[in-house]
């Protein structure tokens, strides 16, 4: 079950699967619990961000036991900064524009950041279980099973070792359902973008799970939660409006484009009028 007993409040927190241009599960789970909500989740967060921004929320609004908490964790291969007053998220390091290839080359290394996220997660467990308050974790994808999220690991023998006996320390970690195995078992691209490129041929292409997406993750994550009838009906909604306004600017563009080059503007009248509440932007120091 989402719930064990009733709450007050939600939090939720993650990278781009938990706060995108359109309805995500943040906002389905507080529709369908009837609950205001913070949602800290950014594009192209790290764990480390994910896991300042659940204790500074904590320390700004004292989680109690008539909160829910809910991560959603991603790919170690990330670093995110604090620079001129804000988070800077790039994403995965191996894909990024931020760090420059010489510090890539230089002190990227996968068995370091699986080391260090699962430390982390390990940590921020055990801060919310004394807490007390109710709390979930899952991730974007198998925390051990692409550490850079988009290649399968591939280790000579001492790194093998090492990265195995990391994976049996943290056996609770790494073991976290993920979008990636729940939605599409591990293959992004045959479950992901081979149906989409059906929908939009080879205008648009997006690797974030769409509205109804979300909402089947919930339901294969909480499969003993009964979604109200009113929250199914504005998610299908919600996935209507997404799939119309990408088809109409297909027409307009003629040309094959990304979500980060469409219009701010139309992007948020679009998620606006799925009806499922999207939440503010919130900010923490």
């Amino acid at each position: 079950m989402i719930i064990d007993r009733p709450i007050n409040r939600l939090f939720t927190f993650g990278c781009s699967f938990t706060k995108y241009f359109w309805s995500c599960w943040p906002e389905i789970v507080a529709e369908d619990l009837g609950v205001p909500f913070y949602n800290y989740g950014k594009s192209g967060a790290g764990n480390q961000f994910i896991a300042n921004m659940i204790v500074q929320a904590d320390r700004k609004y004292k989680f109690t036991t008539d909160d829910l908490v809910m991560v959603c964790w991603t790919n170690v291969c990330r670093e995110d900064k604090w620079r001129d007053g804000e988070w800077a998220t790039p994403g995965n390091i191996y894909t990024q524009n931020i760090y420059s290839n010489d510090y890539v080359e230089k002190w990227a290394d996968p068995l370091g950041y699986l080391v260090r996220d699962c430390a982390t997660i390990s940590s921020i467990k055990g801060y919310l279980e004394n807490l007390k308050c109710q709390h979930h974790f899952f991730s974007m994808c198998d925390i051990h099973f692409t550490l850079d999220q988009g290649e399968k690991n591939t280790f000579n023998q001492n790194l093998k070792t090492v990265y195995d006996e990391i994976c049996d320390s943290y056996k609770d970690i790494i073991t976290l359902p993920s979008f990636y195995n729940l939605l599409w078992h591990n293959d992004i691209h045959l479950h992901k973008f081979k149906p989409q490129k059906e929908v939009y041929e080879n205008y648009f292409d997006d690797g974030h799970p769409n509205p109804l997406d979300h909402f089947n993750f919930l339901k294969r994550l909480f499969p003993y939660h009964e979604f109200k009838e009113t929250t199914i009906e504005k998610v299908k909604k919600s996935n209507d409006i997404l799939t119309a306004f990408v088809l109409d600017q297909i027409k307009i563009k003629k040309k094959r484009f990304g979500i980060y080059e469409l219009d701010p503007e139309l992007l948020r009248l679009m998620a606006n009028n799925s009806q499922i509440k999207k939440s503010e932007i919130y900010k923490i120091i």
